[in-house]
């Protein structure tokens, strides 16, 4: 009953989960949201606890919880993300971007990718701390994952090996329902708890519209996806929802 839940912990983080993994590996789409959930926990006890300092210091409450995000996730978000800025800019081939990414050294434009991606969202998670708009964040968190599991039973798999490999091209009817059914589920419920109806929806509709647009762009280029694919997702769908959240609190 669990096991779905402990591969997609143990997948999506370091976090040593007790249990027996899924037999079936695309059903631990169902545990994705719930990590991104548990993230957003984090994030939001972060914001709890800085509300007993005696003078606020929003920037390191922000940068402490980004850093322990990126520990708990293992950066693997942010390495897919890298990969992906030096392996796909350019008129390459597909064999030439897929052994880019395959590559475990990080490129210029990786790092520079990189450290955009963090900066822009330590001045997004700022602004929001100190709105006390956390639910925008937690909402982040659990689209981006969601959308993860959507696009892995969805798309074909780039290449053999991997983390996809055992999750993309598992193109079976109930796992597509699955996906569609958690899709609807997360955002009906984003939309009941989120303090702002308008911002829940918009996050959801951005989340969606970043998702085609990305999962178009690797099936052009490469045929499918591969984990580095989902990773730079990831964190495209993080920054859309915090962007769109943002613009309509008032930035």
């Amino acid at each position: 009953m669990f096991g779905p839940i402990v591969t997609a912990f143990r997948t999506l983080t370091i976090i040593p989960i007790p249990g027996n993994e899924t037999d079936e590996f695309p059903l631990s789409i169902l545990g994705f949201p719930l990590v991104g959930l548990f993230l957003g926990g984090v994030i939001w006890l972060f914001h709890y606890f800085m509300q007993f300092w005696i003078t606020p210091a929003i920037p390191i409450f922000v940068l402490l919880a980004l850093a322990v995000e990126s520990f708990f996730t293992g950066a693997l978000h942010l390495d897919g993300l890298g990969d992906c800025a030096d392996a796909f800019p350019g008129k390459r081939d597909q064999k030439l971007i897929l052994e880019l990414l395959k590559d475990s050294r990080m490129g210029t434009f990786g790092v520079c990718a990189i450290v955009f991606d963090l900066l822009l969202k330590f001045l997004l998670w700022s602004f929001l701390f100190e709105r006390a708009q956390i639910s925008i964040i937690v909402i982040s968190l659990v689209l981006s994952r969601t959308m993860q599991g959507c696009l892995l039973v969805t798309m074909p798999n780039a290449r053999k090996g991997g983390i996809a490999s055992a999750f993309a091209g598992n193109h079976f009817l109930r796992h597509k329902l699955l996906a569609t059914l958690i899709l609807g589920v997360v955002g009906v419920l984003s939309i009941i708890f989120s303090s702002n109806n308008v911002v829940a929806v918009t996050s959801l509709l951005s989340a969606l519209l970043i998702t085609l647009l990305w999962a178009l762009y690797c099936r052009k280029k490469i045929g499918g996806i591969t984990g580095d694919c989902l990773g730079a997702l990831n964190e495209f769908v993080e920054l859309a929802v915090l962007l769109s959240g943002g613009m309509i609190s008032g930035f």
